[in-house]
């Protein structure tokens, strides 16, 4: 809308409410967290779009979903529901695929895809700042091994795995 003219200013909003979707009884469980974003984009500046990379990996659809299924906690057990009486979703890493995703499309598909994308437009990583998922230390290690960037801009310690509102 910026570009075509339609708005001067646009205001990007984002929140995350996932803790209220995880077993805790799943080591997963233990590194998310809520969060909100929000950015004012307007016309003007030296920032553009260069260019974008891409890859699906459809094996992993099942590995990681949300769905209605029986939640534990130390003194409650059942389908939990929302304030409006539905049941509510509950996300599941699941142990063998979600496993094997953590060990490969986590861990090197980023820094592959990303090192694929710097390649083709003559750049390292130590030309860029780098901001990116944070579901775990050790994924943000290893990725900043990988493609040594100039900066690599996280909250996880302070706010946890806050999904897409990291961004």
């Amino acid at each position: 809308a910026i570009v075509a003219g339609g708005c001067s200013h646009a205001l990007v909003v984002t929140g995350s409410n996932w803790t209220r979707h995880v077993d805790y009884r799943r080591g997963h469980a233990q590194a998310i967290g809520d969060g909100a974003g929000a950015a004012v984009l307007a016309a003007g500046g030296a920032l553009r779009l260069v260019d974008h990379h891409t890859r699906t990996f459809g094996w992993a659809y099942t590995s990681m979903t949300m769905a209605v299924r029986p939640r534990h906690a130390l003194d409650w057990a059942g389908i939990p529901v929302g304030k409006d009486g539905n049941p509510a979703p509950t996300y599941l890493l699941e142990s063998d695929s979600g496993v094997e995703v953590y060990q490969t499309i986590m861990r090197d598909g980023l820094p592959d895809l990303v090192g694929e994308l710097l390649d083709r437009n003559g750049i390292t990583g130590a030309d860029v700042s780098l901001i990116t998922h944070q579901g775990s230390r050790a994924l943000l290690d290893h990725w900043s091994a990988r493609l040594r960037p100039a900066a690599y801009l996280e909250t996880l310690e302070t706010f946890g795995n806050l999904t897409h509102s990291t961004y």
